[in-house]
């Protein structure tokens, strides 16, 4: 066992699962982390215990798991989401963003993977509305963190290196998403005007048709690099449910 931190320093997680012992297993793991964990079994539980303002919650996606966030978000502020679900399509997908998804993790769960992820969600900066004065921006975002390969088929005006290869591969973790594009950072630069296409990983995900996105900012940092895509040609039906689910806050 590490060694628990102060009551008051601990961040709270509520899971919400309806299998007990998958829940105990995610309590004890997660406590065992310095995280302190209550678990409801059901929706009426989980709303009660809403009320004591977790700091994240961990919620099973079953068949009532959606009804359960919309009627949630009626009654009280409701934290950032960690979906535990088997491979979904991109409309699920959507309207889980929408309802303050931080990620989805794929079924059986994890558990390494699951402590990480809350870490991650945990020390997200909460988005203050602010933006450069320069930025011109459509469509909101939506926070969203999910893995993703990049298929990067050359710069159209941007100065490649001379190892950039017509066609290649980049990894990346999808920051944002929003109707009209994303934001991915990655180890690998991307440079500005390079076409792309977004593939999130089959794991979370199944997206029959991949978003197509051209690069529009490439910013440098410590860890590598922050890449504004546009989303460009998109299948009219993705372009329909990205429109439907992510046009409001």
């Amino acid at each position: 066992m590490l060694e628990a931190a102060h009551t008051d320093d601990r961040k709270k997680i509520l899971v919400i699962d309806d299998l007990a012992e998958q829940g105990a297993l995610a309590r004890a793991v997660l406590e065992d982390h310095g995280f302190d964990v209550e678990v409801a079994q059901d929706a009426r539980l989980g709303l009660k215990l809403l009320s004591r303002k977790p700091d994240l919650m961990i919620l099973d996606l079953g068949v009532e798991a959606y009804r359960f966030i919309e009627h949630a978000r009626e009654l009280t502020s409701t934290p950032p989401v960690v979906f535990l679900s088997g491979t979904r399509g991109i409309e699920t997908l959507l309207r889980g963003v929408a309802l303050g998804a931080f990620t989805f993790l794929p079924k059986p769960v994890n558990f390494t993977a699951l402590v990480a992820t809350c870490r991650a969600a945990l020390n997200r900066p909460s988005p203050d509305g602010s933006r450069p004065a320069d930025e011109r921006r459509a469509h909101p975002r939506h926070p969203f963190t999910v893995p993703v390969r990049l298929l990067r088929e050359g710069a159209a005006g941007g100065a490649g290196s001379a190892t950039d290869t017509p066609r290649s591969f980049a990894r990346g973790q999808l920051t944002d998403i929003s109707a009209g594009g994303a934001r991915v950072f990655s180890t690998s630069r991307l440079y500005r005007g390079t076409r792309v296409q977004l593939m999130p990983d089959a794991g979370v995900v199944h997206a029959p048709n991949d978003l197509q996105a051209l690069v529009r900012a490439s910013d440098a940092d410590a860890r590598g690099f922050s890449h504004g895509l546009e989303f460009v040609d998109l299948d009219p039906e993705i372009a329909r449910l990205l429109k439907a689910h992510l046009t409001s806050q």
